[in-house]
């Protein structure tokens, strides 16, 4: 069944290059600049996207393929130790579930396991979640938390990012989490800052996924993300839509990364000012 699944992922990555590439080479004879040619590429991804939102929410929960290897992957080390030791898992960007309800049902088996979950439940700015009843998306991911597995270890806090890590960090969770999911907002900024906070409370060991790898915004907060912490990090994945990441050890983080990790310093600053912002 994992073979099978590995390979209709597989093939559903393949044919998103190909796609991809079909519009890009369009677009290059069109004689379109290549900036707009990522932007009409990023627009039919954003479609796609949309298009497997709305089947969701006609058919039931089902977690993206894609993303579903992926964790897979490299959570499956934890879920094969699920019921003997506790985790905890971090989360930004919760939706209704889909990746929350696949982390609650294989990772959280132990009495001690935790999921946090972080979201505003607000969307995302025009066009990525037009079209959406936030409340109804809020109300569905509550009800799917009531009814899966584990579900009574997920904790969701209702505000930005930014506050609930602010919070969650200023309560003394240093290095407290064994894994981090960032799938929230897609704006740089935002993206780079979720990051930084979140990589501190990571365990050294620890693995982080980036979420919408191929979103001009998240594309270029990891590289700034990269740039600002290579040292205390290995890159273990990178593929169109994804990014995964270890914490590597290294005493030193301690110091220098706490000079990235509350969002206003000249540095972060200087990281972001490099890029547009979405």
């Amino acid at each position: 069944m994992v073979l099978k699944e590995g390979v209709q992922s597989q093939m559903t990555r393949t044919r998103q290059r190909q796609c991809s590439a079909v519009i890009a080479e369009g677009c290059r004879e069109a004689g379109v600049s290549d900036e707009h040619a990522i932007s009409i590429t990023t627009q039919w991804k954003m479609e796609k996207l949309k298009a497997w939102r709305l089947e969701q929410n006609r058919t039931g929960l089902v977690l993206n393929p894609s993303l579903k290897s992926v964790f897979q992957r490299f959570f499956g080390g934890m879920a094969g130790l699920a019921e003997e030791q506790p985790f905890h898992v971090l989360e930004t960007g919760s939706w209704q579930g889909e990746s929350a309800s696949w982390i609650a049902e294989h990772i959280l088996k132990h009495p001690e396991s935790i999921l946090v979950c972080l979201d505003t439940w607000n969307g995302s700015p025009p066009p990525e979640n037009s079209g959406y009843e936030m409340a109804a998306i809020e109300d569905r991911f509550r009800s799917n938390m009531a009814r899966v597995p584990n579900g009574d270890r997920v904790v969701a806090f209702k505000g930005t990012s930014l506050e609930s890590l602010a919070n969650i960090l200023a309560s003394g969770l240093d290095s407290r989490f064994d894994a981090v999911f960032l799938d929230g907002s897609h704006e740089m900024k935002n993206v780079l800052r979720d990051a930084l906070l979140s990589f501190r409370m990571l365990k050294v060991g620890g693995v982080m996924i980036f979420d919408d790898y191929w979103m001009r915004g998240v594309a270029h907060a990891t590289a700034a993300f990269e740039e600002a912490l290579g040292d205390y990090l290995e890159v273990l994945h990178r593929d169109e839509t994804h990014l995964v990441v270890t914490k590597a050890a290294n005493e030193r983080f301690s110091t220098h990364g706490s000079e990235l990790l509350l969002g206003d310093s000249s540095r972060l600053q200087k990281l972001t000012s490099r890029n547009p912002t979405a």
